[in-house]
C-alpha cells in the first residue's frame, strides 16, 4: 500500500505559472528538493543553494549542472540584510 503515497508524473501537468518560477534552497545537501521541484515544474530557476559541505556542494553542482558561485556556503555567515540587496537589485536589473 506504500504507493499510494508516491505522485504520479502528470499529477500537475495542469499547472502553469504566468512567469518562470525562480527559488532559493537552504541546506540543500546534495538537492534532492530541487529534483522535485523540476518535476512538478520543469520551467524553473534556481537562484542559489545554500550547501556548507565542499564535497556534497560539489556533487550538488555535478548533479545540477549549476556553478559553485551560486553556492551561498554556510547559513549562519550569510548576512541577510546585504543578500536581500542583492536579490532586489537583481530583480529590478
Amino acid at each position: 500500500m506504500m504507493n499510494n503515497f508516491f505522485i504520479k508524473n502528470d499529477f500537475f501537468k495542469d499547472i502553469s505559472f504566468k512567469k518562470k518560477m525562480k527559488f532559493i534552497t537552504l541546506f540543500s545537501g546534495i538537492g534532492m528538493q530541487e529534483e522535485g521541484m523540476k518535476k512538478v515544474c520543469p520551467d524553473i530557476e534556481l537562484i542559489n543553494f545554500c550547501e556548507y559541505d565542499k564535497n556534497i556542494a560539489k556533487c550538488f553542482e555535478l548533479v545540477h549542472n549549476e556553478p559553485s558561485s551560486k553556492n551561498l556556503g554556510d547559513i549562519t555567515k550569510l548576512n541577510m540584510k546585504e543578500y536581500s540587496e542583492k536579490i532586489k537589485d537583481e530583480k529590478n536589473s
